[in-house]
Formats: C-alpha cells, structure tokens, sequence
C-alpha cells in the first residue's frame, strides 16, 4: 500500500492506516508514530477527499513530513475543549528539528466553538517549541481560534505559499526566534496580525496579500514586529529585519506596527534598523475602535529605513510615530528614515479624526528624528507634515496608471510596464528620476536617468523609463512584487467568476439591477432584550417572542449555552433549558423553539412546546445534527456525515417521521445553512470550490438549483423570494467582498440588493430585506423595502450590530456596544412616519 518512505492515511480503506471521521488523530499518530520509529520513511500523507476531525492534537517527529491531498481537511471537532496553548499540530518531543507541514487544508471550525474567546491561545493550527528547520507550506488554513503557525525558540522557519483565511489570532507568529522568512501568502486577518515577530531576529517578510476581514474583532495590523522584555531571553536583538514587495490593505490596524517596549538602553537599543521596502499600502488601519493606526505605526526601532513604498488612502497617517519606549538610544534620538515613498489621499482618523489625515506625523518631535528625503506627497486631507518637515519631497500628482484598480505604476513617455509588455504614455510622471540622489538606481530599465524613481517600482527592473532610446527589460518575467504562487492565482481565478454567466436551471433567468435606493423617513425604535454580563448569541425571533443562545451559566472553557426567551407583551424573560452541556442556534416558529444539543454526547435536535412547556428530543442517532430551522409542522436541519460532509433532514411534527432531503454521502456534496418556507427548503451546496444556493419543493420532491456562479452562501426564503450572500463580485484585492442578492420564484429574475461589498447574512420578511453591512467602518444593520426601493439603516451605533432576524416591524440583532466582545441582544421596532399632505 505505502510507496518508498511514505505511508498513507485515508478516510476510504484504501491507506496504511484508515480512519471513519471521528477521532482521526488516533490514526494519524500512529502513521507518525511508524515514521519516526523507521527511518527509511519520511512522510504521512493524507488521502483526500476527505475530512479527518480529530478531538486531540496530532503529533508529529523529527526528520518528518505531514503532508497531504488538497481534498484533505483537517478539522477541529466541536466544541472540543481543550486548554490554552494546546494546538491541532505540534512536536512529539520537547525538541524538534526538520519538520515539514504541506499541501492540505485545515478547518479550525470556529463556528462550533466558539465558546471559547478569540485570540486567547486556544486551538492554534500548529505551536512548536525549540524546534529547528520548519517548513510549512501549499496549506489552507481557515476559520481558526488561534494562530496558523506559532514557534517559540525555532530556527530557520519557512512560511510559503499559504492561503490564510480568518484564523483567531495570527497567521504566523514566531517569539524568540531566528531565521524567519514568509513569502508569497495570501492571508485575511480576523483578530491580530497575518505575519508577526517577537524578540526575533534575521526576519524576512516579503511578497505576501494581506487584508482583514471586516468585523469587529479583526483588530489587528497587517505585519507586527515586536520587541519587549524578556525573563528568559535578556539579550534578544531585533536589527535584521526585511519587509518588503508586500501588498498590505484593508487592514484593521496599521499596515505595519512596530512596538519597542523595552526599557532599559542596554537591552532595548538592540531593537533598530528595520528596512522596509518595496510595499504597497492602500485603505490600512480602518477600526473605528483604535487611535494608533495608519499605513506604518513605529514605537521606536532606532535606525528603521522606510523607502519606495507606496502609501494610498490610508487612515490616520502613511507614517507616524507614537509614544517611543522608555530607554534613550545611543545619540540620544530615534532616526527613521522616509525617503523616495508616495503618499497620497491620506484620511482622517475614524475614531478621532483631531491631528490625523496628514503624510507623515511625528507627536514626538522631542524622541524622534524623522528625516523625510524625495517623497511624492499629494492631497492628503490634512496636509502633509504635523510636527516634521522636509526640504527635498515634491507635492505633485504622481500620474498612476490606473489607480482606481490600484495599478500604481508611473506614467512615461518612454515606457512603462503594463504587467505583460512596455506601453508608452502621452505624459510622464513626476517622479520619474525624482528620487534621492544616493540611492541605487542599477536595476532600473534604460534610459533611466541615472537616478532612483520615486515609489514602489523605483529601482527594480520594471520601473517606468526616462529617457529617449525605448530599451526592453532586463528580463522578461513579471517583477517579485506582482509575482503570486499558482494557489493564490487559482484562488483568484475563482472568485473573477463572470457574473453575468449566472445561467440558473431554471430557462428565462435574468440578472437586473434594483431600483436606486432611496433614504427612507422611517423611526427605529430600539429597546435593549439583555443586560445580564455574558455571550449572548443568534436571535431568533417570531411575533411576540425573541429566542437565543446565551453563556450567563457557563464557566471558562467549557459550553455551557442555554436557550433564553424574552416575551415582548409580558416583558418577561424566561430560560428554556437548564441541561448543563450546550444548547445552540435557537429558532421560533409559533410556539415552537427549536435548537441543536450537547447533552447527549453528540448534538442532537430539541424541540419545546411554549404552550405546553414540554420538551421533546426530535433526534436520537450518534450523528452530530445542527442549526435546526422550522416552519408549521416541519423542522429542518444538517446532519454530519462520516466523511465530514452534511445532509439535510426534515421532521414532520405531526406525523413523527423524517425525511432525508439531500444525499450527500453519494454525491460528495456538502449541504449547509437551510433555511425553510411553506413548501420550499432552501439550503446552500458546497460542491469543490464552489458553493452555490439549492432548492428543494417538498410536494414534488423536486431540487432545483438557484445559482451556478459558484460564490453564493447563507439563504433565506420568504414565500416567492429567495436571497443569500454572493462574493461573484469579489476581485485579487478584495477576497472578501460580498452583496446581497434576491431571487424572484416568479418573474424568475436575480437582483443585486446591496451595492457596499460588505454586506453579510441576509434575512426576509415579506418584501424586506435584511442584512449586517460594513460599509461605514463598524457593522451595521440595514434594510431594503423591495416594494418602495428604500434602504433603512437601522443601527447607527458605532460598536457592532449583527446577525439580524426579521419578524413583522420587529428587528433583533447581537450588538457589542455595552460589553467589549460581549454581545446583547437588542430589538428595534419600525414605523413609518405619514407623507406630508401638500
């Protein structure tokens, strides 16, 4: 079965070691356990497609390669409760050395556990300690916790070709460390930072795509590298540190934060001279929650060099320096250099706009030594010094390509790079040969001016010409910094997905834009539901009643969930469960609540009766059965399938029986996220890479599929109308732009309900339309009245408003504005104000 020195791992009998969907690390441990025992092999190798869920950690050993199919998933069981810092991956032994981690996915199913707090060590991907020679690489890595790759103590650390996608802290994360390089990963931060450094040394982070999705709790910069105290490593020096040919945006925090919180001289001088280069950053540091952000934010690192880097609509400042550490440096200031950089249409501060919008600020002139050498500086909202100045920067328009679509190279006369040949211009920009005069300028093109451009393309083989003799490039291929790994391209090449090639089943589909919103004079009445100090998650709510999940009896690290309901009319709250496990994703329908169920040991489907008050178990197989929704007589729900695929299943109440809606285990298809009306299931199917929204008429039996365009999640349906969350708009640099979209059963036409990319979770109720968006800087909740083509904003509170469900002219969300990560539930009641009678 096992080829020479690799032994195999399956979920289909066909490998050394086989495994059933439950518990899987049992018998990835004992392939590595094989490995290392026999030194003529070297690598595990798990067999896809399949999804491996393990309940402990998998251990891997020395001179060992993990690796795996594409198709391959490692995944997270739920709720599975273990300790802070013990990872899905680590070492076998206290050391490590040659270790390699490859070519497979890993799901840290954050979903089904998140009773446990982002961020806080738990359910790292991957932690190794005092290990040398590690090499991950080709992984996707998603929906996490807590850290991709965290290596305390390690050597000679390779980060490549990745795609990181909403982890719960840090993407890599190396403490006390050397020899440390990432490149050519594609990471969407959710809580901190997508590349991070500790007390380490002879660091390089290049060539990466790093954006935040855009949520409350995406926090964090871009790329931190930091330096502080330390109790077991009183001589750490951080002074070879490279960061360059990145593309940073989006980012929560600043594009790159550099804290040096050290204290003492002696020690704390040894953090400095970090070169950062080469870089673009455009839309960093949008929380609304934070002050220190912008496109670089340093805390001293005395002798840092930042230069050709290109600096777009960032917020706050390109560069600024904040509160500086406690020790003084040798000679008494720090110096940062900033030459030969664009900055342009710099913004304010979203929390406090007072002193922010300029290019560069320095709010301690009295620490710092900024030096500001040949930038190109344009329309900054503010200007572009506070508390700085330069004598040699030109304020000019720098003349880009195609700076709309975020092509920032310079126009020429001469020739510039388009990204596939030379192409000449009618001007040339400004900041050709504009550059600072002792700079390096060899690999340029001729005719070059004998001079450095300004911007990021300054020095490098494709920097736009000067000149008059139209000489070819040096080389013929594209420059690191627009060069991806074929993972990333494939990825891209999914998301472009031609909207317009949307053809349903359905014959006569159409895809129409809606009517232009209009402000709509609209009252929201809101009324806080909760006030007790706890989680409290997914409302439901029908008529009078509001349902959710809520953490009040719970402790540290374990699930305890119980099912709360709040009676409008009585304004009486009341707990409907008091079983000690958890209990989840409540919906109402009448006086029904339905949720899933832990008690059991597995999760199981629950039923109570609020007239009768009577609870009823609807499920009673070792199956895991989850997010149950109903209507009338009728209850839907997932059910986990032993390849870690779902099916859907339907209870008739009043019959007792269950039908199996989907049959996923044949056609290798993951069926999610129903939804239910009338007659008509709705449900999203994850077929590969693509998802896409399905329907299922319960009198005919009949499946019929909405969409095809492969990018389309979370349905709900409202008698005759289908909506659901589509990325088909989603581009190189915004994976995760989303919209909202509608589907008429009836005049068998798509529209496009929200225009933001950042709309989220849709709900419906009659001909409203409901969803959480970003589109001001925090989530809010929105509205969109299909019949009066009017968009309401309901919330305007500038915490977080999310997970909207929709009853009536009642509205229920989650919303963090009283508790840091902590949401309440809150209702707010709609009227409509008379038209004036003119």
């Amino acid at each position: 079965m096992s080829s020479p020195q690799t032994i195999y791992v399956a979920g289909d009998g066909s490998g050394d070691y086989n495994c059933a969907g439950k518990s899987d690390q049992v018998q990835i441990n004992q392939a590595l356990q094989f490995v290392a025992n026999n030194s003529e092999y070297t690598t595990v190798h798990l067999k896809g497609p399949f999804t491996y869920v393990i309940d402990d950690s998998i251990l891997i050993g020395n001179n060992t390669i993990l690796e795996g199919d594409s198709t391959a998933v490692i995944k997270l069981a739920n709720h599975a409760g273990w300790p802070s810092m013990k990872p899905l991956i680590q070492q076998m032994g206290g050391k490590g050395n040659n270790i390699t981690v490859r070519g497979f996915e890993v799901d840290g199913n954050y979903e089904d556990n998140r009773e446990i707090l982002l961020g806080r060590g738990y359910y790292n991907v991957m932690y190794f300690t005092y290990c040398n020679n590690v090499k991950v690489y080709d992984m996707y890595m998603h929906d996490g916790n807590g850290d991709g790759l965290r290596i305390n103590k390690g050597s000679n650390i390779q980060f490549y070709n990745n795609t990181v996608y909403k982890l719960g802290h840090d993407g890599l994360f190396a403490l006390r460390s050397e020899n440390v390089e990432a490149w050519n990963n594609r990471i969407t931060c959710r809580t901190n930072s997508a590349l991070r450094v500790w007390n380490s040394n002879h660091v390089k982070f290049h060539d990466n795509v790093i954006d935040s999705f855009h949520h409350w709790s995406a926090g964090g910069p871009g790329i931190q590298i930091e330096k502080g105290p330390d109790s077991s490593n009183q001589t750490a020096i951080v002074n070879d540190v490279e960061v360059y040919n990145n593309t940073i945006y989006n980012s929560f925090g600043p594009g790159i934060w550099m804290p040096d919180y050290d204290t003492s001289t002696s020690i704390g001088d040894q953090g400095k001279s970090v070169h950062i280069h080469h870089n673009i950053f455009y839309s960093t540091g949008t929380n609304p929650s934070i002050t220190s952000i912008g496109g670089i934010v340093a805390n001293g690192f005395n002798g840092t060099l930042i230069e050709n880097n290109l600096f777009d609509s960032c917020y706050g400042a390109a560069i600024s320096l904040t509160s500086p550490p406690e020790y003084i440096p040798s000679g008494g200031l720090f110096k940062i250099t900033v030459r030969n950089n664009i900055i342009v249409n710099t913004q304010e501060g979203i929390t406090d706009p007072n002193g922010t919008g300029y290019a560069a600020i320095n709010n301690f002139p009295q620490i710092y030594d900024l030096v500001l050498q040949n930038n190109g500086l344009y329309d900054n909202v503010r200007g572009d010094y506070k508390n700085c100045t330069s004598t040699t920067d030109i304020y000019v328009n720098p003349l880009f390509a195609d700076p709309k679509n975020h092509d920032y190279r310079l126009l020429s006369v001469e020739g510039r790079w388009d990204g596939k040949k030379w192409v000449k211009d009618k001007v040339s920009s400004p900041c050709i040969d504009a550059g600072y005069l002792h700079s390096d300028y060899s690999a340029e093109p001729e005719p070059n001016g004998n001079r450095i451009n300004i911007g990021p393309d300054g020095n490098t083989i494709y920097a736009s010409k000067s000149g008059s003799d139209g000489s070819t490039p040096i080389s013929s291929e594209p420059s690191t910094a627009w060069k991806w790994s074929n993972k990333i391209k494939k990825y891209i090449e999914r998301l472009w997905n031609d909207a317009g090639n949307d053809i349903e089943i359905i014959p006569n589909y159409t895809i129409v834009s809606p009517a232009p919103a209009q402000s709509a004079p609209s009252i929201v009445n809101e009324t806080q539901i909760t006030t007790s100090v706890s989680y409290k998650e997914s409302p439901s709510i029908y008529g009078e009643r509001i349902v959710w999940q809520d953490y009040r009896n719970g402790n540290p690290g374990n699930a305890s969930w119980d099912i709360y309901m709040y009676d409008i009319t009585a304004s009486e709250e009341v707990r409907i469960t008091t079983d000690e496990s958890w209990q989840e994703n409540p919906e109402i329908f009448g006086d029904r609540i339905v949720w899933e169920d832990g008690r059991n040991g597995n999760q199981d489907i629950y039923m109570y009766n609020i007239s009768t008050s009577t609870e009823t178990q609807i499920t009673n197989d070792e199956s895991d059965n989850t997010r149950p929704v109903i209507y009338g007589d009728k209850i839907v729900w997932e059910e986990r399938l032993d390849s870690g695929n779902h099916d859907l299943y339907m209870y008739d109440i009043p019959t007792s029986k269950e039908i199996r809606i989907t049959n996923g285990e044949s056609d290798k298809l993951d069926n999610i996220h129903p939804a239910i009306y009338g007659d008509r299931i709705v449900w999203q199917r994850h077929a590969g890479e693509n998802h896409d929204i399905c329907m299922y008429t319960i009198s005919t039996r009949k499946v019929t599929q909405i969409t095809k365009n492969g990018n389309a999640f979370n349905p709900a349906i409202y008698e005759g109308r289908v909506v659901w969350e589509d990325h088909r708009l989603a581009d190189e640099y915004d994976l995760s732009s989303s919209d909202i979209f509608n589907y008429d059963l009836s005049t068998r036409r798509v529209t496009q309900i929200s225009r933001s990319g950042r709309a989220h979770n849709s709900a419906i109720y009659g001909d409203r339309i409901l969803w959480y968006d970003f589109r001001s800087g925090n989530d809010d909740i929105y509205l969109y009245n299909i019949s009066t083509s009017r968009e309401i904003q309901i919330t305007t509170n500038m915490s977080e408003q999310e997970f909207p469900a929709i009853s009536g002219d009642r509205i229920v969300w989650q919303d963090y504005r009283n508790v840091p990560y902590n949401a309440d539930i809150y209702m707010g009641s709609i009227s409509y104000p008379p038209a004036a009678d003119f």
